[in-house]
């Protein structure tokens, strides 16, 4: 039986506080070991410190880490959890039927999956898929 998400754990990962006009670290954020990877803990939350940093004056670079980080967490609950998101009706599929390796997951796959299991709530579906969108401008095409 599948041990249910621990929602305390990722309300913990609310933002409270923001000043605009500073390259400081505003709110610094502790990842609990419980609800992810422990060998992702320190890169996340190096990865989150850089964003901060980076918001009022490189914004581009703010939303690529932001993404990068969504991305981490997400695998990273992923792997803690993975019957639940293997065994979701919108996990990717090999040609055999099979769930992927989370290695071979998009970062909009690991949203989908996220929502469907009551991970994130359909806004931050929305708003994860708009920052998922704004991170990939960052190729000279897009």
């Amino acid at each position: 039986m599948m041990q249910p998400l621990d929602k305390d754990a990722l309300n913990s990962l609310q933002i409270t506080s923001m000043r605009e006009d500073t390259s400081e670290v505003v709110e610094p954020l502790h990842l609990r070991s419980d609800l992810l990877d422990s060998k992702l803990v320190p890169i996340l939350e190096e990865r989150f410190k850089e964003a901060q940093q980076c918001l009022s004056h490189s914004p581009l670079a703010a939303i690529m880490l932001c993404g990068s980080f969504l991305e981490g967490l997400l695998l990273g609950i992923a792997q803690k959890k993975p019957e639940e998101f293997k065994h979701s009706r919108k996990s990717p599929k090999d040609k055999n039927g099979k769930p992927k390796a989370f290695k071979d997951w998009t970062l909009a796959q690991f949203i989908d999956v996220a929502c469907e299991i009551e991970l994130l709530r359909l806004d931050v579906k929305k708003f994860s898929h708009v920052l998922r969108d704004f991170r990939n401008y960052i190729h000279p095409y897009k």
